[in-house]
């Protein structure tokens, strides 16, 4: 866990950053979304196909084009950008323990 580096009140709370890779942070403000479902399944099936968009498409039988609209509307909903591997590994990590806790 990340901490920040200060004294007094809060100085015991995580950082910024660790917030903003924290599991419920990469999961949840998509979910709160009418199409979260299906961006998450997205993401998730995009990351089974070796994070190429064309397999993707073919595994949801859905048009290319879907498949990059939803990954970028993933990253404006968390901050997130799937192009850097720390943080692509970060939300591979919150959806697979995300979909372990909900079996």
């Amino acid at each position: 866990m990340i901490w920040e580096e200060q004294e007094g009140p809060g100085a015991d709370r995580p950082s910024t950053l660790h917030a903003r890779f924290a599991p419920e942070a990469l999961i949840e403000p998509v979910r709160t979304q009418a199409s979260g479902e299906e961006i998450l399944h997205t993401v998730s099936a995009w990351m089974a196909a070796g994070m190429r968009v064309e397999p993707a498409a073919q595994r949801l039988f859905i048009h290319a084009n879907t498949v990059r609209y939803r990954l970028r509307r993933y990253e404006e909903l968390t901050g997130t950008d799937l192009s850097v591997t720390d943080e692509a590994f970060r939300v591979w990590w919150a959806i697979h323990r995300d979909q372990a806790g909900a079996a």
